[in-house]
């Protein structure tokens, strides 16, 4: 709902309610007690729009800084301290009476705040620690600092990181393993092609040796010589021997390697 001018100014001239700046809450300068002009509903729905004494439409924070006081919005003047209380959906803040907040559906406000001041407030959601009975909300053989929605939501959280970190280290291993597969793939392709190039070279220089030794084995020649009896020891240091058929000395190998001496004594 708008805030005018003019709605503060009849906030202020009818029920005595003001915004007050330093506390952000609307506050009330001045009440009478009077049951038939219960006005806390009245005022809540001028300013927000909504009854907050409906149940579900207000909500406090057990963390909020109470204040001395004695007149709640409502208009009583009998309060000993004033509480925050916050409409739901436009959050905003009327500084009201512990009575009048148990009949806004909280109405265990006021034990709640005692059992906070006993067994202290859940360091998350700063509600009021209860360690036994129906409202129960802290198991404080676990946990005596946070409740135990709060705990079970920590919990889960880390049960939920622990599932990311999980994920990601399986994902790591998996890369690193695509990754080791792929440089074993690179190192069997590149075994490949060496063992390729090695039986390629080794092809070629068996060609070349069978080619070397084809002409080798072409100019091995029979030379026969003209040596004489008395020549014969002479020459023998060369290799030359004695063909019992052609009655005849010679010489045998690559022509091109045939002694100097011998050359002229080869046999035309």
């Amino acid at each position: 709902m708008e805030m005018t001018d003019e709605l503060r100014e009849f906030l202020r001239e009818r029920y005595n309610v003001f915004y007050n700046e330093n506390l952000g809450a609307w506050m009330r300068s001045e009440g009478k007690w009077e049951k038939k002009t219960y006005d806390l509903g009245v005022v809540t729905k001028l300013i927000t729009g909504e009854n907050v004494m409906t149940k579900g439409n207000s909500y406090v924070k057990y963390s909020g800084d109470k204040i001395d006081g004695r007149i709640c919005v409502c208009g009583c003047p009998f309060c000993i301290y004033l509480y925050p209380m916050f409409h739901v959906q436009t959050h905003t803040c009327f500084m009201v009476g512990s009575e009048c907040i148990k009949k806004a559906g909280h109405e265990n406000f006021v034990k709640n705040l005692n059992c906070g001041k006993k067994n202290g407030f859940c360091c998350n959601c700063a509600i009021p620690l209860v360690f036994q009975g129906s409202r129960k909300n802290c198991d404080k053989k676990e946990n005596r600092t946070v409740c135990i929605e709060c705990d079970s939501k920590q919990k889960l959280i880390e049960l939920q990181e622990q599932r990311v970190r999980e994920e990601e280290r399986r994902e790591k291993q998996r890369i690193r393993e695509e990754e080791r597969q792929v440089r074993e793939e690179e190192r069997r392709e590149e075994e490949r092609l060496i063992e390729k190039e090695r039986q390629v070279a080794l092809r070629i220089a068996n060609e070349i040796r069978r080619r070397d030794e084809q002409e080798r084995l072409s100019r091995i020649q029979k030379v026969f010589l003209n040596i004489t009896f008395k020549e014969k020891d002479k020459y023998k240091i060369y290799g030359t021997r004695w063909d019992c058929e052609a009655k005849l000395w010679y010489w045998e190998g690559d022509i091109n390697d045939l002694p100097d001496p011998l050359v002229a004594l080869k046999r035309c």
